[in-house]
C-alpha cells in the first residue's frame, strides 16, 4: 500500500523510533497491550508538494478536481502513532493530540493520566 509521507509524519515517526531506541523499552507479547503511544502535532498541514494541492483546494473549493488521492491520508495526525504502533507491535492506547499552542502539554498530560489509571 502506498502511503503519503508528509513532512510531519517523517519527523514524527523518526523521533518516535529514536525515543523507543533511547528508552531501552522492550515490547513483548506479554506487555504490548500495556504500552501506548501518545503524541502531539500542531496539525497535519501538508508541506510541499502536498502543500500546493492544499493551496489550490482553498482557492477553488473544488475537491473533485484538485485534491490528490493521498491528500487526506497524508494530513491525518494519528498516522504517526499508528505507524509507530505497527512498527513496534504496540497494542495499548494510541492517541494523537492537536490543540495548537498547548499540544505538547496536553499530550504529556494525557500520557500521564493513562499511566496513573493503569
Amino acid at each position: 500500500m502506498r502511503v503519503a509521507w508528509t513532512r510531519f509524519m517523517q519527523y514524527g515517526v523518526i523521533a518516535g523510533m529514536q525515543a523507543m531506541r533511547d528508552s531501552g523499552l522492550a515490547v513483548t507479547e506479554a506487555n504490548s497491550d500495556r504500552i501506548g503511544d501518545t503524541h502531539g502535532v500542531r496539525d497535519g498541514r501538508p508541506s510541499s508538494p502536498s502543500r500546493k494541492t492544499y493551496d489550490k483546494y482553498l482557492e477553488t473549493h473544488s475537491p473533485k478536481k484538485v485534491v490528490a488521492g493521498f491528500f487526506i491520508p497524508g494530513s491525518i495526525i494519528n498516522l504517526v502513532s499508528g505507524h509507530l504502533s505497527i512498527a513496534f507491535n504496540i497494542t495499548g492506547p494510541n492517541l494523537a493530540v492537536a490543540t495548537a499552542c498547548t499540544t505538547s502539554t496536553h499530550a504529556l498530560g494525557m500520557a500521564m493520566r493513562m499511566i496513573q489509571y493503569g
